[in-house]
């Protein structure tokens, strides 16, 4: 047997074994019995909620003790966990550890740590632009962790003399409403650079964070849809309040199958997904729009002009103006620090906003007038069809095409699409997943490649060790500054490679399977769940055979040095 073989199979042994033990902290929130979450808030804080719940779990493990068990006792639920590496700074690894500036080895976590408060939760979704990270569990809750200078975090007020401060977060917190009671029954959300956003099962789009923009002191709304009240100089909500234009606010009746055609009646939109830029927002509807506001320079609200847009405004690129109606149905839309993307339902994409590194991934750039960079305020076709998931980042971006072969463009070093060497074609792996963290300069952007099969691939920026790549000295770890010097001289990890090689530790993720993964800002989240000891073998049967045909395949370029696709 192999080495890889063999660390995988132990580990997958011990973290089987484990599992049985933690059986109460592994099961589903959906199984039967209340949801541990339906309790009495009305007068509850968040330590008193977590210890109810603790109570509620305690009395459920009692109860199925002395039930007769439908399955085997030897055979536990599925056990999912959640980890974070990379820079520690404000928090954003969320494992409650602070960090110093200049200290060696207190800076960055430079392997996977595991963020034992998720244990007892199921995560849906975790989303990332900048230097703070939400959580949606699966039960319709909101969490989130690390910076908080404008309230991003949406956990309420810190006060300081008398003044509304907010104060960073090292470790998950609820998010909340103005009663302060956790924001429900929430299918989606979105953080952006200094606000975020939630979508709720009724429609309602909620914001919170920074109202304005930096330059802009007293500015109280452009991000929110709403004024902002809180801070002096920069006006901020701390708490998660909605969007007055969607779903049942202030008694609007919302559109639906049965009405959206009445002529003359106002109707509020049901949004169902939300995606949060650095100075703006876009949402999208159950019938296939993008409404966008915020600040429009670059042309990044795809409005056909460069203003500003306080409230959301539907783009009309994609709406037949006569009927309201989408023209052209969108599956998804995404936003990053000025750029925004819509997915249409056929597998098109368009872009717009900002295109100084050709980020936008059209064959040409688009001059606007009046715009201070090359960009466009208009959604433009990128040339790449059967699209199932796109990310962007700063300065570059990803996206996922047809037989789900991984696509990058931007940063200057490529105009259009172009496949990623190495995974999809390459190597008979389909990708599930891409995302996009961003670094201390353009060329510090790091990449995660998620397989369908679980496997996770990671490249680009890794001064903090969000790429977990092999490039920092086993002997030793380097001080910030030293990290610093050497990352400016090429300190980076430049080829793709799977996460298992990399690391420090290279057996790390090859005994789990990887279901999601977050690039925020010099960091990196990543949802795991533990497999079988025979799923381990097979599993290191794949691996093998995968690091051999990439062998052969590399061994084979470096012969023509030619290659056909992309490699970075």
């Amino acid at each position: 047997m192999s080495t890889i073989r063999r660390l995988i199979v132990g580990n997958a042994i011990r973290s089987y074994s484990r599992g049985a033990a933690l059986k109460i902290s592994q099961r589903r929130f959906s199984s039967k019995g209340a949801d541990p979450l339906d309790l009495d808030e009305d007068e509850m804080d968040e330590e008193e909620l977590l210890e109810k719940y603790s109570q509620q779990q305690q009395q459920q493990q009692q109860t199925e003790d002395d039930t007769p068990q439908e399955e085997p006792a030897d055979k536990p639920p599925v056990q999912q966990r959640v980890y974070t590496f990379g820079c520690m700074f404000n928090g954003r690894t969320g494992t409650n550890i602070s960090s110093t500036l200049g200290l060696s080895g207190a800076n960055s976590a430079q392997k996977p740590q595991h963020i034992e408060f998720f244990d007892n939760y199921r995560i849906k979704k975790i989303s990332s632009l900048h230097k703070h990270y939400l959580a949606l569990t699966e039960e319709g809750y909101v969490f989130a962790w690390g910076s908080n200078n404008y309230g991003q975090l949406g956990c309420g007020e810190d006060k300081m003399l008398g003044l509304s401060l907010p104060l960073d977060r090292q470790a998950p917190v609820l998010v909340r409403t103005e009663d302060g009671q956790p924001l429900k029954n929430i299918v989606d959300v979105s953080a952006g650079k200094f606000h975020s956003a939630a979508v709720d099962s009724e429609g309602r789009v909620f914001t919170w964070g920074k109202g304005g923009r930096h330059g802009k002191w007293f500015s109280a709304g452009h991000l929110l849809g709403y004024p902002a009240s809180k801070g002096l100089l920069f006006k901020f909500s701390p708490y998660a309040r909605p969007v007055a234009e969607f779903g049942p606010e202030n008694g609007m009746e919302v559109e639906s199958e049965d009405n959206k055609f009445e002529e003359g009646k106002a109707l509020n939109p049901k949004a169902v997904q939300v995606a949060c830029g650095a100075v703006h927002t876009v949402a999208r509807d159950a019938v296939g729009r993008a409404w966008t506001w915020g600040y429009g320079d670059w042309g990044r609200l795809g409005q056909e002009d460069l203003e500003d847009r306080t409230r959301p405004t539907p783009v009309l690129t994609f709406v037949d103006e006569k009927t309201g109606l989408p023209r052209t149905t969108l599956a998804h839309v995404g936003a990053c620090e000025s750029i925004t993307t819509f997915l249409t339902t056929d597998g098109g994409l368009f872009t717009c906003g900002r295109d100084t590194t050709r980020q936008l991934g059209t064959e040409e750039n688009q001059s606007v007038k009046g715009a201070r960079f090359v960009g466009s305020n208009t959604p433009l076709l990128v040339n790449l069809s059967n699209v199932s998931q796109v990310t962007t980042g700063s300065h570059s971006a990803l996206a996922i095409g047809k037989g789900g072969t991984p696509y990058y463009w931007g940063s200057h070093e490529t105009r259009g699409p172009q496949i990623v060497s190495g995974l999809g074609r390459d190597q008979n792996q389909k990708v599930a997943k891409v995302s996009i963290g961003s670094g201390l300069y353009m060329f510090a952007d790091h990449r995660a490649y998620l397989t369908q099969d679980g496997m996770l691939y990671m490249t680009g920026g890794n001064i903090f060790g969000q790429s977990l790549a092999d490039t920092i000295p086993r002997e030793g770890n380097p001080s910030f500054w030293g990290k610093l010097a050497r990352y400016l001289g090429s300190y980076r990890s430049t080829r793709l490679s799977t996460v298992s090689v990399k690391t420090q530790s290279p057996q790390f993720f090859l005994d789990k399977k990887v279901v999601d993964v977050c690039c925020g800002h010099s960091s990196t989240v990543v949802i795991t769940e533990d497999i079988t000891e025979e799923e381990a073998k097979e599993r290191a049967e794949k691996i093998e055979t995968i690091f051999e045909e990439a062998t052969k395949a590399e061994e084979k370029r470096k012969v023509t040095k030619k290659s056909s696709s992309f490699s970075f």
